[in-house]
């Protein structure tokens, strides 16, 4: 081989060059970050920034999964204030597929910087207590549940609450936010191939931040139609995960500390209405399990169940209300909480 052809001093520039255009798209895609990342993606940085805002104290908090995701906080903020005779404001702190860890680790992140709220209102969805949604077990949406983990807290504080063995999925994760590009090489590529040109979602800002943190989400009024013969063959049993209770108490104790007040809402499911012939026991050991913890912790209260207010027509899946579910749910929740 004729080693003349090649120009040795040229290859470093070559790789500078490279290296410059990298740097241009990443700041480039940072610069359209909001037109191409998940609506779930900004929902946890839009709540995460409201977190580390020193000026943003609120009297309560509603922490939960997609479940509680649409209660409208500014709504209920009015309401109390008004019942209250004095200003009362509430921030819907709920993520999409919150891990029962992810409750431990955003109240003492909150507490670092803001006073204690006198109220803390939360549900967990059964398959939170049975670790299913983890990051740790093996799936499909594994990667997805370890993203928006990683996105909430860092690598150090995943250590808190992960056995040493997850290091390399949680320093995956952490990795992610050096770049964008990575990290969403994906969605740009179908926002490209769609030739979706990264237009802006203005639904965003009409739903999320005018509602104090609560989101519709999906189409409303879409409707599943579940019936009893839709449920599982086989019966499903209520199985705890030891590691995730064990969080979800460490949670617990810190509103004992802290003397916060807990309020467990039962939020509606459409399967949980629909499939009681198979899965009655799966929903009875659950709500044995609320019923036990709530006696063991005298900071927590449990709101009586609001199912039969609810239509099936109310529901965007088996799981999730639309927005006239919730605001249906809001109505009772008033109710109960402030007769």
């Amino acid at each position: 081989m004729n080693l003349s052809i090649f120009n040795f001093k040229k290859i470093p520039w070559g790789v500078l060059t490279i290296l410059g255009l990298l740097l241009l798209s990443e700041v480039y895609a940072r610069s359209i970050a909001d037109s191409v990342r998940t609506f779930s993606d900004r929902i946890i940085l839009h709540k995460m920034k409201i977190v580390r805002q020193d000026n943003k104290d609120f009297d309560a908090l509603i922490m939960g999964d997609s479940r509680l995701l649409g209660i409208n906080a500014k709504r209920m903020s009015k309401v109390f204030s008004k019942r209250k005779g004095k200003p009362y404001s509430v921030y819907n702190f709920s993520f999409p597929q919150a891990d029962v860890r992810a409750y431990y680790l955003f109240l003492s992140r909150y507490l670092k910087d803001h006073p204690s709220p006198e109220t803390v209102y939360f549900s967990v969805d059964p398959e939170s207590f049975t670790g299913e949604d983890n990051f740790v077990r093996e799936g499909s949406s594994m990667s997805t549940k370890l993203h928006r983990f990683c996105l909430m807290f860092s690598f150090k504080e995943g250590l808190r609450v992960y056995p040493l063995k997850q290091a390399l999925h949680m320093l995956i994760g952490e990795t992610e936010r050096i770049s964008f590009l990575y990290t969403y090489r994906r969605m740009i590529r179908d926002q490209i191939e769609k030739g979706l040109l990264f237009e802006k979602d203005f639904v965003f800002k009409d739903t999320l931040i005018t509602r104090n943190g609560g989101v519709l989400f999906g189409r409303l009024n879409r409707v599943l139609p579940l019936k009893k013969e839709d449920a599982p063959a086989e019966k499903k049993i209520f199985v705890p995960d030891e590691d995730s209770l064990f969080w979800l108490k460490k949670f617990f104790q810190l509103t004992q500390q802290k003397k916060i007040n807990l309020v467990y809402f039962d939020v509606p499911r459409q399967d949980q209405e629909y499939h009681e012939t198979t899965e009655a026991e799966f929903y009875d050991g659950y709500r044995a399990l609320i019923k036990a913890l709530a006696d063991q912790y005298e900071n927590m209260r449990i709101a009586p169940p609001v199912q039969s207010r609810v239509t099936r027509r109310m529901y965007i899946d088996s799981r999730h209300l639309d927005g006239k579910g919730f605001e249906v749910y809001e109505n009772v929740l008033f109710e109960v909480l402030l007769p």
